[in-house]
């Protein structure tokens, strides 16, 4: 039978990402957003606490975590900023835009002769990395109803 309860250490690093998100992300986030400013400070002490690159194996510099605690990590991040909202509507725009041409070109549209295929294999995996579209839903879900479906 599978647990769903978190583990001390899920819970641990999902009170750091939240008491980061509440400490760092959540004073600069309207600034960030109105000024359109890529804020590489704030990168910079996302690097510092270990959740760039969390997911990727020790073996290449990454901390090797399991995809339940990165789910936490982005979570806790992102609900300090309204790019969630973007970045499903984003790439899910994207991903129905390139069904739409694969559709227009018909059988054509899976070829390597015409680049419509690309269109959606790359379309297709924006909604994968830096927090799957289901993981949007769940931040987007929680700041609008205040529960959080992780814990």
């Amino acid at each position: 039978m599978i647990s769903f309860e978190l583990t001390d250490e899920q819970r641990l690093v999902q009170q750091t990402a939240r008491e980061f998100a509440d400490r760092e992300i959540i004073p600069r986030a309207r600034a960030n957003d109105r000024n359109e400013h890529f804020d590489l400070e704030l990168v910079a002490k996302l690097a510092e606490v270990g959740f760039l690159g969390s997911i990727v194996s020790e073996e290449y510099g990454g901390r090797g975590i399991d995809y339940r605690t990165y789910a936490l990590i982005v979570e806790e991040v992102g609900r300090g900023d309204s790019s969630s909202v973007a970045k499903l509507f984003a790439t899910e725009a994207s991903v129905r835009s390139a069904n739409s041409a694969i559709q227009v070109h018909g059988g054509a549209g899976y070829v390597d002769e015409y680049p419509v295929e690309r269109y959606l294999r790359d379309a297709r995996v924006t909604t994968l990395y830096e927090g799957t579209s289901q993981i949007q839903k769940l931040i987007i879900g929680r700041a609008v109803t205040g529960v959080n479906a992780m814990t």
